[in-house]
């Protein structure tokens, strides 16, 4: 939901990047990948026709990962983050409100 707030990307890129994200999440990675094993992740997301700018967003928000990781890593990371939002509240990211309880209940709650 944030991507529709910003002024940074235009309606177009928008577009273009739900689709995008989408297409990750529901897409097994092995048939995501079988045309990019051998590609950067940058040179990925340019065959699947991101923008510059999107792809700028992709690689550090969203994957952070380098630009030149493959592409098969930054699919994953990329999965991972997506997988991961809404888990723990409206971010992906886990962190302490209230106090430094809620890390070890987290990992205590992965076993």
């Amino acid at each position: 939901s944030d991507v529709f707030g910003t002024k940074h990307l235009s309606v177009v890129e928008k577009r273009i990047l739900m689709k995008f994200l989408s297409y990750c999440v529901s897409e097994q990675e092995e048939e995501i990948l079988k045309h990019a094993t051998d590609k950067s992740f940058r040179d990925f997301l340019r065959h699947e026709k991101l923008t510059d700018n999107l792809i700028h967003f992709v690689v550090h928000s969203i994957a952070m990962v380098s630009p030149d990781a493959g592409a098969a890593l930054g699919l994953s990371q990329t999965k991972k983050f997506l997988e991961s939002l809404g888990r723990y509240g409206s971010t992906p990211f886990l962190w302490s409100m209230y106090g430094s309880g809620e890390l070890p209940q987290a990992f205590c709650r992965l076993c």
